[in-house]
């Protein structure tokens, strides 16, 4: 089940991915946003650079999907083990995957928010833009470059997935404890 999740998550990220590059991050985008810092050669030639090495972008979607899941997964495992001295890698590796859908949601927000809102923007309208974040607040300009992407970070879509992440787990937990409460193990979580 882990691989068709898994193959699923990537598969709907890369249809996503492929729609924004396909209709939104287009080459008249490209020649509004450096006109005036670049020739038309010079953006011509960054366009084709990008369409050049985009498959590069579409290999990596799995590869770094992969290492972030694995990851969280084994932290989730780890406190498992810490508290309740079972190590379940697998099942957290399913919850993780179950729970990255979710960043799913603002992707296409983003998506649709560009095609169907806003009509004249520029790359960095569309790099400074995440939808339900603190970023949102504020003007990208009038702010230090190193504050904006946690301000981007701090979003509803992050704080469901930590919710969705902390509920998925405590069932893995409860099912495999076969009891409802879970006896805790004292040590440093105490």
């Amino acid at each position: 089940m882990n691989i068709r999740t898994f193959t699923f998550l990537i598969f709907g990220i890369a249809l996503v991915m492929i729609a924004t590059r396909k209709f939104v991050l287009v080459d008249s985008m490209y020649f509004s946003s450096y006109a005036d810092l670049f020739s038309d050669d010079q953006i011509k030639e960054l366009i084709f650079f990008k369409t050049k090495w985009q498959w590069l972008g579409y290999i990596l979607i799995p590869v770094v999907y992969l290492l972030k899941c694995l990851a969280v997964a084994l932290c989730l495992s780890l406190a498992t083990y810490f508290i309740y001295e079972r190590f379940l890698y697998e099942k957290m590796f399913s919850v993780v995957i179950k729970a990255e859908f979710i960043f799913i949601v603002p992707a296409l927000t983003k998506l649709f928010w560009f095609l169907f809102f806003v009509k004249n923007y520029t790359i960095q309208d569309f790099q400074y833009f995440y939808p339900l974040s603190m970023l949102n607040i504020f003007s990208p300009n009038s702010l230090e470059t190193w504050l904006i992407y946690p301000l981007q970070v701090l979003n509803i879509f992050e704080l469901i997935y930590w919710i969705v992440l902390a509920y998925l787990w405590n069932g893995v937990r409860q099912y495999n404890s076969g009891a409802k409460t879970g006896v805790r193990k004292p040590g440093i979580f105490f």
